[in-house]
């Protein structure tokens, strides 16, 4: 047995690339965080999404993995996906052999983000989900 403890948090940094900081982002979750950040920040970084639509985008997960969490189920295969993206997007996944467990919509993935632009800008972003958080500025 391991003595080193395993965690889930993944509290994320982006910087620019003169190393300047970007953006942070967050988010509750357990073995999905690093699947929801990385969902999110590949919409808001690769396809230039701003932080509010990247996070309002369906959500999903997988937990083919055995999970962080005692007693550490594994579900080979099984992912779960918001019903928002459609069932057309939810056919071709179970194709494709993946175990899809449809979710209520806006049940995947609470991201929150901030940033600050070049001109020293600041912006945030909040997930609806869980009705748990929100962005402020002033």
């Amino acid at each position: 047995m391991s003595k080193l403890p395993r965690t889930t948090l993944t509290p994320t940094l982006v910087l620019n690339e003169d190393g300047s900081p970007y953006l942070a982002c967050g988010t509750p979750g357990g073995d999905k965080q690093d699947q929801w950040q990385l969902a999110f920040l590949i919409r808001h970084l690769m396809y230039g999404q701003s932080m509010q639509q990247a996070i309002d985008a369906p959500g999903f997960g997988s937990s083919h993995w055995p999970n962080s969490f005692y007693p550490r189920q594994a579900e080979p295969g099984k992912m779960s996906i918001e019903s928002r993206v459609g069932k057309k997007i939810i056919a071709d996944l179970r194709a494709r052999g993946h175990i899809v467990s449809v979710s209520d919509p806006w049940s995947e993935g609470w991201i929150c983000a901030s940033s600050i632009a070049q001109n020293r800008q600041l912006s945030a972003a909040a997930s609806p989900r869980g009705v748990q958080a929100y962005a402020v500025g002033r």
